[in-house]
């Protein structure tokens, strides 16, 4: 029922942005005929269907989040807890085997991987995207938190600087699809409220990658992008 709920939400969004978009190609088209004035009333009151979306928005990065907590915190914690009882201080030995089967992160990111796998066909792309974001945030908090709880020598460090690489390197590839997203926006705006809500999760894309990745659109203003609030 809560999945359901998440989804409809998101749909609703997605809904009211589409009829938004609508609306002002109909005044475009069929309203030509109007003042500036009765326009600009027109456009005002289109524009308050903004307030609408992000309201159905922010209800469902909440949700996504609660879903996060729920669903994904309680396994993460002592999942990562098994980090403390490998050792980080590793004699040459040790290293070695650690070296020829992995003792920790290969197994977390395969067991992280099957339960995002689960909630990918129960949710709408936009809220499976949105909890990545928020599992990748959560994974970032208890990684540190278990590598502040340990001690390390040279070995360890570089072990630590390896199970980093591999983590990154995941969590880069299931969040790929952020670029795609910038690029797929109908326009400039939708671009600017993609982003902003990625950095509500201290995540992904710094400003000129953003704007890196939207210039390639180049059926879109040249001068909106230029001055797009990134």
């Amino acid at each position: 029922i809560f999945l359901t709920a998440l989804n409809n939400i998101r749909a609703s969004a997605e809904c009211t942005k589409t009829l938004k978009k609508g609306l002002l190609e109909d005044f475009e088209k069929h309203l030509t005929e109007v003042s500036e004035l009765e326009k600009g009333k027109l456009e005002n009151a289109v524009s308050q269907l903004d307030d609408l979306i992000r309201k159905f928005d922010s209800s469902a990065n909440l949700g996504v989040d609660k879903l996060c907590a729920a669903a994904f915190r309680p396994k993460l914690k002592p999942i990562m807890e098994l980090y403390l009882s490998i050792t980080h201080t590793p004699s040459e030995s040790e290293f070695c085997d650690f070296e020829a089967e992995d003792p920790f992160m290969n197994n977390f990111i395969a067991t992280l991987d099957r339960q995002l796998a689960a909630f990918e066909p129960l949710l709408v792309p936009v809220n499976y995207q949105e909890l990545l974001i928020a599992v990748c945030t959560e994974v970032s908090v208890q990684f540190e938190r278990v590598i502040m709880k340990s001690v390390y020598n040279r070995l360890g460090g570089l072990q630590l600087d390896k199970d980093f690489r591999s983590l990154s390197s995941y969590l880069t590839n299931i969040a790929g699809w952020v670029i795609v997203s910038i690029i797929n926006v109908d326009s400039v705006g939708e671009a600017e409220e993609c982003f902003h809500q990625l950095q509500h999760h201290n995540l992904m894309l710094t400003s000129d990658e953003a704007m890196k990745v939207l210039v390639l659109r180049i059926d879109l203003p040249s001068d909106a992008i230029k001055n797009a609030s990134f």
